[in-house]
């Protein structure tokens, strides 16, 4: 079995209470975990291997989207898979 380390720099997160960065953090790395189970997940970051930095675009939310929402929307950015529609 392999082993992945992903080093998140820095995130900046717009939108979440302080009260919710629990919740986020809980669905994030739950989402995070089952795309790298995911044959594309660990492609996702391959593809990626020799870039000093990855940048992936901005998302933008509905108003009234939950920190598990948003949580899940973040980990899908970052590691988008074939199972779910990704190039």
């Amino acid at each position: 079995m392999s082993r992945v380390v992903l080093h998140i720099d820095r995130l900046v997160l717009r939108g979440i209470a302080p009260e919710d960065a629990s919740t986020f953090a809980e669905a994030f790395q739950a989402e995070l975990q089952q795309r790298l189970a995911v044959d594309g997940g660990l492609a996702a970051l391959q593809g990626h291997e020799r870039q000093a930095r990855y940048r992936p675009a901005p998302i933008r939310l509905a108003p009234h989207t939950s920190s598990e929402q948003f949580g899940q929307a973040v980990a899908s950015q970052l590691l988008p898979t074939t199972e779910r529609g990704a190039p």
